[in-house]
């Protein structure tokens, strides 16, 4: 586990976070009595924090990747799509009732398999939108954690890019 620790360690020094801002009052219908898992409510926050706080333009949500040559099935899904400006972001969203001393936050979950698989996914998004590759591309990540009263959430800009990717296998 130690080593794990500390590969992610790595990876999230050369993340950009936002600085740190005074708590956010999320509205509560977002998290409270909400049908659905952990994940939707994390990102009902995610998509409203992307909206209202950041300003950017959500194109969709949960859009759902398939293969064509693989009898259709899902591949993977993008939690969410935005727009900023030009650019296409992509949003990896991660949820935690609380964060553990063992385990750490949501976005220590984010792994380089993760990574490869929201990459190829955005590609096959991009393509099957017919979006010219000289589109600029982000992938940020939003970790939220939804505690015991009101939600938080850090939000990572940059946290991967694709060029990097290398099939991890």
């Amino acid at each position: 586990m130690k080593i794990f620790h500390s590969i992610f360690r790595k990876c999230l020094a050369r993340w950009r976070r936002l600085p740190e801002l005074e708590p956010l009052e999320f509205p509560p219908e977002l998290y409270r009595n909400v049908s659905g898992t952990l994940g939707a409510r994390g990102e009902n926050i995610a998509a409203w924090y992307v909206e209202n706080v950041l300003g950017l333009k959500i194109l969709q949500r949960n859009a759902e990747i398939h293969f064509p040559d693989l009898n259709n099935r899902v591949h993977g899904e993008l939690d969410i799509i935005a727009k900023d400006g030009n650019m296409i972001v992509f949003v990896e969203v991660r949820t935690r009732r609380y964060i553990s001393a063992e385990y750490g936050g949501a976005e220590t979950t984010i792994l380089t398999t993760k990574q490869f698989h929201v990459t190829h996914a955005a590609n096959l998004w991009l393509r099957k939108n017919h979006i010219s590759p000289l589109i600029p591309v982000r992938f940020d990540v939003a970790a939220v954690v939804l505690g015991q009263n009101n939600p938080t959430i850090k939000y990572y800009f940059n946290a991967f890019h694709w060029q990097e990717m290398d099939a991890p296998w």
